[in-house]
């Protein structure tokens, strides 16, 4: 599915690929999440340009899919507890109802270290902002300002939500506790970009971002248990984590921009 976001209105298409192209309101949209049955997805980029009326902030739209229906908008009051948030930065769903089929969680990150959590069937909304000095601390009244750059979530841990920051370090939030559970980072590795959990070692968190290393690093210690890469012209944009039945162990792809995908066994 391509997606991009451009133009006043929403429009569905089917390509000479038969692939299905979705024309949304905001006007960019920087990270697109599906739900786990594969039936919505959520869009989110500059929060009042995507606002479909005037005043509010909008923090991601829902859409069907195949019928590109426009299902809901997560608006929010700009003077309600997001005076900072411009963009999201990274969203991704979590959880799942009780057939274990659609995600029941939207999780969204911000430009100022806000993460923004709303549950798709009341639409209601929290908010838990970043410490950039590895504190717990449930929501001070000013964020971090340090954009969150991705997100990362395993299924058996549908409370817990890692956070790759540009402050170096991946956060690791305990949703439920409302707590910043850890902080995981190696000083002078320079913004983090991407985060990835292997599914079959939870224990392990994977990082990587401007210096061109992929990092992994123990949940429990936090020390950096493994390094792969250096490459100083090199910026690690995506890891995404790859596991299950058709592999025969688990695996980190990772992007960057030198043109390659790379495959990492973990």
């Amino acid at each position: 599915m391509a997606a991009y976001a451009y133009g006043p209105w929403i429009r569905a298409r089917k390509s000479s690929s038969n692939a299905l192209e979705i024309q949304l309101n905001p006007l960019e949209a920087f990270q697109v999440a599906m739900t786990t049955d594969a039936t919505q997805v959520a869009a989110g980029g500059d929060v009042y340009a995507g606002a479909p009326r005037p005043g509010v902030a909008c923090v991601a739209s829902l859409f069907s899919v195949p019928s590109t229906e426009r299902l809901q908008s997560f608006e929010i009051e700009p003077a309600s507890r997001l005076e900072n948030y411009r963009f999201t930065m990274c969203m991704r769903f979590v959880g799942t109802d009780e057939t274990g089929s659609r995600s029941g969680v939207l999780v969204c990150g911000g430009n100022d270290g806000s993460i923004v959590r709303a549950d798709l069937e009341t639409r209601n909304w929290d908010r838990f902002v970043l410490n950039a000095r590895g504190a717990g601390k449930t929501a001070p009244t000013t964020a971090s300002g340090l954009p969150i750059r991705a997100l990362a979530q395993v299924n058996r841990e549908a409370d817990v939500v890692f956070c790759a920051s540009e402050d170096e370090c991946v956060h690791v939030v305990d949703w439920r506790m409302r707590e910043q559970a850890s902080l995981l980072g190696t000083a002078g590795s320079g913004p983090l970009f991407a985060t990835a959990i292997a599914e079959d070692n939870t224990m392990l968190v994977f990082a990587a971002g401007a210096d061109g290393r992929v990092r992994a690093y123990d949940r429990r210690t936090g020390e950096c248990v493994y390094t792969r890469g250096g490459d100083a012209s090199k910026t690690i944009w995506a890891l995404e984590s790859m596991g299950g039945l058709y592999v025969d162990s688990h695996r980190i792809l990772c992007g960057g921009d030198d043109g390659y995908i790379e495959v990492l066994k973990t």
